[in-house]
């Protein structure tokens, strides 16, 4: 595969530094536009709406708060109405920058349970990210 030995080691070592540098705050938000894109289009949801998201403007309407259950499934935050903190946390690990880390793992402790008694998946997840709109203050929501 490599030709030379200083090839292996140079392609180990950027691994390593991938790996240990952790995401940065461009690559969190780019993972979090594809997720948006993924999204939006099924819901039919204008970037007008979506957009005042990252504003903390929760407007009340069913398209908007399936396009939030659907980014929060991918994300794996969200399953079937219910918060999923194991996966969240790992999630968390890996794609948020160092520097958010806590604000987003003290979040999800805090709204772990905000979707609980919640029947409709889509109202779940959106009562879900209202909270970590308060309780995490580096909240923000990718804006296209």
């Amino acid at each position: 595969m490599f030709k030379t030995k200083s090839s292996a080691v140079i392609f180990l070592l950027a691994i390593v530094t991938l790996v240990f540098a952790g995401v940065t705050h461009d690559q969190f938000q780019q993972s979090a536009k594809i997720m948006r894109n993924t999204c939006q289009p099924k819901f039919k949801v204008p970037d007008e709406l979506v957009n005042k998201l990252s504003q903390g403007v929760f407007p009340e309407d069913k398209n908007l708060k399936c396009f939030v259950n659907c980014f929060l499934e991918i994300a794996q935050t969200m399953k079937r109405g219910k918060v999923n903190v194991p996966a969240s946390l790992k999630q968390i690990d890996v794609l948020v920058p160092e520097d958010l880390k806590d604000d987003y793992r003290n979040a999800l402790d805090a709204c772990k349970d905000s979707a609980k008694g919640i029947k409709d998946n889509c109202e779940a997840a959106y009562a879900f990210l209202k909270c970590t709109h308060v309780k995490n203050p580096s909240y923000d929501f990718p804006v296209n």
